[in-house]
């Protein structure tokens, strides 16, 4: 390959993902092939004997494993997104919900990511695994100081903070051993008695396992809490629309989510030679899948930008495609429509606020944002 920053061709409306930044793909994602293309992402997404997901030197539970290996740790771990577990967590997600809300009511402008976002998020990602409401802090710290880590490519601090995450959890499941018999019954002390091909999960497993759901779900999870308000902030038609069909929530949130992604990019390394926009790429190619570029695809999203009832669910590539598609979205959906009900039930108006900052590459979303919330 004789350029390694290529750049997929696309349609010109495709690079208003990159709006908010300061240069092209090929200088956002260097050493790396930035795919664009709806068309060129699903079939990536869908060819792993081509594309491996292998893409760090770190043990990465299921997400960053290829078959076989990864057909058991999936299956282990899809048990525990299933309809009868949300369902039986569904009142306790409500009521943290209910309570934020109702908390901001009172105040004139309520600045979004810090006082409802983060916090709903972290409460109900400790509340799902059934860690102590004294990890709060922590985890927003942790949180916070590995988004700057990321943001200025300190290697150093993002391994500090990998090592901190690794002490927190592992201190909850020290706990739950010297518990025995009495240990909480909760999804922390399920998965320590889990098995995968005849043998216990390792501690290095288990701390893999639950920093994808926590260190995946609280940044990409609070980042669409603040897309979600701030779209209804600023399309009062949608806002109502949204009042008056809510049983409709969950095709709302997957068409805004769509729009303004909460997660800008996942990554894929070639296994094998593979031809790319005409161009043959050897093993061991660096791609990166943009998910905006390829969701504001016009040819796959007609008006891309422009909110539309009725897409076809199948092509919004939101929480993935094809053998690692997010085990974690039935929960993560689940948060997001109780939320915005929730959100919806107890205000009457949410309006734009005095100013708003969005999140700096590789974040999406907000770094701040205030909206006012009328009931």
């Amino acid at each position: 390959m004789t350029d390694s920053n290529i750049i997929s061709h696309t349609s010109a409306g495709c690079f208003d993902v990159f709006r908010e930044q300061s240069g092209p793909p090929a200088e956002l994602f260097p050493g790396s092939l930035a795919v664009l293309r709806h068309a060129d992402v699903v079939r990536i997404l869908e060819d792993h004997k081509s594309y491996s997901n292998v893409v760090s030197q770190h043990l990465s539970v299921p997400n960053g494993m290829d078959p076989p290996e990864h057909g058991p740790f999936r299956k282990l771990i899809e048990p525990y997104f299933s309809q009868a577990r949300m369902d039986a967590f569904t009142p306790q997600c409500r009521t943290i919900a209910r309570e934020l809300i109702n908390a901001c009511l009172d105040e004139k402008e309520t600045e979004v990511m810090q006082d409802l976002a983060a916090p709903y998020v972290l409460k109900v990602q400790c509340a799902w695994l059934g860690w102590p409401e004294s990890m709060h802090d922590e985890l927003w710290q942790w949180m916070e100081a590995t988004r700057q880590a990321v943001k200025t490519k300190d290697r150093s601090a993002l391994a500090e903070q990998a090592e901190h995450f690794t002490l927190m959890v592992q201190a909850q499941l020290d706990l739950r051993r010297e518990a025995a018999a009495n240990a909480p019954d909760d999804i922390t002390t399920d998965l320590m008695k889990e098995q995968v091909n005849g043998r216990p999960l390792s501690d290095t497993e288990i701390i893999s396992i639950l920093r994808n759901w926590t260190a995946g779900e609280v940044g990409t999870l609070s980042a669409s809490v603040g897309i979600l308000m701030n779209f209804c902030a600023e399309h009062p038609d949608i806002q109502m629309q949204l009042r008056e069909f809510r049983g409709h929530l969950e095709e709302a949130i997957d068409e805004i989510l769509r729009m303004h992604a909460p997660l800008l990019s996942n990554r894929r390394v070639t296994r094998c030679p593979v031809n790319h926009g005409g161009e043959t790429l050897p093993p061991d190619s660096k791609l990166t899948l943009v998910w905006e570029a390829a969701n504001r695809d016009p040819a796959a999203f007609p008006c891309p930008e422009k909110f539309q009832w009725g897409r076809d669910p199948e092509k919004n590539l939101l929480w993935g495609k094809g053998i690692h598609v997010c085990p974690g979205a039935p929960l993560a959906k689940l948060q997001l429509k109780i939320f915005l009900r929730e959100l919806l039930s107890q205000v009457r108006e949410i309006r734009p606020g005095k100013r708003k900052c969005p999140a700096s590459f590789p974040g999406t979303g907000f770094e701040e944002l205030y909206l006012q919330l009328l009931h």
